[in-house]
């Protein structure tokens, strides 16, 4: 379906938020359209995609978990859990396209946006999957399928996809478009015992690859090795980076030199975002795993980590996840994510992340008997009290993990009273009014 088509499907069918009138005229043909999945990775890669397209002069709208950036819409700038939510939020994406006569439109592609059937019609120009984690999510017993259908829904699209996992390398001899792009680690494709070629690798330029203060590799296509040095922790970033760089070259915008400048000091916000303190590395995150794994290997001194499970009926939930079912899926989720913390944390400082409905105490009580009271836990109910006192009691060169709700600008207390709250926001306060 032509991009012009969906517009008017979808006007028929959703009345635009923000226009009293659609102007028929304008054409959208020159629109490109790429939307990026994949169990981890997806957010960051449309972040660093988009920046680096705007910082090129083109005009780029993108759709989000970490934000919605689009000049025309009401939405601008802010995190966006469900970034293609219903179809109307796809038509306004469109629409914002249409009016600002974008050059590219990002879209971040969800299992729950695949489920719902909002990907089907619309035609995108590059599908992209970062990589296929099995039971990621298991609110949806047919997640690896999602990922599949997305890629193989559209014949005409030029596919790009990770073959750095065992699912991902069986949908990559199932593509059947055109044009199929394959990118992974000089490692992985080792380890998998890849055949094919692979079009985008990365590999080590040395022992020093992975560190507190960023990474070093280089990217191998078109028989060219490319040095990348950036700032971004955590190897999985590196994928993500060629991941970008693939997609990037794809659309033939990609120019080493200037995306080696970009990448070297690049953040995305609430996506291992760093402060560094006296001594002291602060990383504000969404995730804990695999992130403690790993931060356990740079540590010198402790690894504080202060988070919270979310309780029930946060606002921006969908309705369809708000039964027994999820309650007792989330209830295992949360037994295992506080058996990994134990694992690594030194020390963990249980606070409010989003708590809905339910009471707060009664949460934080049973998230600290997980830990059977230990010494090496506590309860702080006032998030910024948490965040406050992990910076207060740490010591040079511990690494303090701000996890749960990434660059998220609302804490939702109940369902009727919230707040806003940013958590880089509240450390830099902190530091600041410590005086040092």
């Amino acid at each position: 379906m032509k991009k012009e088509q969906l517009i008017q499907k979808l006007m028929k069918k959703n009345k635009p938020t923000k226009r009293k009138e659609f102007n028929h005229e304008r054409k959208t043909s020159n629109l490109k359209i790429i939307g990026i999945t994949g169990s981890r990775g997806k957010s960051s890669t449309a972040y660093m995609v988009h920046k680096y397209l705007l910082q090129r002069g083109y005009k780029s709208i993108l759709y989000s978990s970490v934000e919605i950036d689009s000049p025309i819409s009401y939405k601008a700038k802010v995190s966006m859990e469900n970034p293609m939510y219903d179809e109307r939020m796809v038509l306004d994406a469109l629409l914002e396209a249409e009016d600002y006569q974008a050059d590219y439109l990002i879209l971040e592609v969800n299992e729950r946006a695949i489920s719902k059937g909002l990907t089907e019609d619309i035609p995108f120009d590059i599908r992209v999957l970062t990589t296929i984690i099995p039971g990621q999510n298991n609110l949806y017993e047919n997640y690896v399928g999602l990922k599949e259908k997305f890629m193989l829904e559209d014949d005409n699209a030029i596919l790009i996809t990770s073959v750095d996992c065992q699912e991902c390398i069986n949908l990559s001899q199932k593509l059947k478009a055109k044009k199929v792009v394959t990118f992974t680690s000089e490692y992985l494709k080792n380890f998998r015992s890849v055949k094919e070629n692979v079009d985008y690798l990365f590999d080590r330029i040395d022992d020093d690859f992975d560190s507190i203060n960023g990474l070093r590799f280089k990217i191998i296509h078109r028989g060219k090795e490319e040095n990348i040095e950036t700032s971004l922790l955590m190897p999985f970033n590196a994928m993500n980076i060629t991941c970008c760089v693939s997609i990037l070259d794809t659309l033939k915008v990609y120019d080493y030199l200037s995306f080696k400048e970009f990448i070297r000091n690049f953040e995305i916000p609430g996506r291992d975002e760093i402060i560094k303190y006296q001594g002291r590395t602060i990383i504000v995150s969404l995730n804990l795993m695999p992130h403690l794994e790993i931060l356990s290997t740079y540590k010198k001194g402790n690894l504080i980590v202060v988070t919270g499970a979310y309780g029930d009926g946060y606002v921006d939930w969908v309705k369809e996840f708000d039964d027994d079912e999820y309650s007792s899926k989330r209830q295992k989720d949360i037994i295992f994510t506080y058996n990994y913390i134990k694992k690594y944390a030194d020390y963990l400082y249980v606070t409010t992340t989003d708590m809905g409905s339910t009471d707060v105490n009664q949460m934080l009580d049973y998230q600290m008997s997980l830990f059977n009271n230990m010494a090496k836990s506590e309860k702080v109910v006032d998030r910024y009290e948490a965040i406050k006192k992990a910076i207060i009691n740490s010591k040079v060169n511990d690494i303090i993990l701000i996890s749960g709700r990434g660059n998220r600008r609302i804490l939702c207390y109940s369902k009727d009273k919230a707040k806003i709250f940013i958590d880089r926001e509240a450390i830099r306060k902190i530091i600041e009014d410590r005086g040092d």
